[in-house]
């Protein structure tokens, strides 16, 4: 829903060129410590739903709107035409301010 509520309010989207490898992404996520702060929205799911996969690689993109303090973290089939994950990265103000 937040994903939708950026791009409908004029939010930006970046598509990568490049895939990612579904296993050095999980390695990489299982490693994230965040001691305190609480994990992205829907990032222990996303980390599920990547596991449950079956493929190889996915490819990373990114949605984003001036004046929210979250953006969203996609990563998609490699052919880009479904979503396999998403999880919002919370940005603290300042980040937030600076993107405005």
């Amino acid at each position: 829903m937040l994903c939708g509520a950026l791009l409908s309010g004029g939010g930006s989207y970046e598509v990568f060129d490049t895939a990612a490898k579904v296993d050095d992404l999980l390695s990489t996520f299982h490693g994230i410590d965040y001691g305190s702060k609480a994990a992205p929205v829907g990032f222990t799911d996303a980390i599920a739903d990547l596991e449950a996969c079956s493929l190889p690689e996915v490819v990373p993109a990114q949605v984003w709107s001036p004046g929210y303090r979250y953006h969203m973290q996609l990563f998609l089939t490699p052919d880009r035409t479904r979503l396999v994950v998403c999880y919002a990265v919370h940005l603290p103000q300042r980040e937030a301010a600076a993107a405005n």
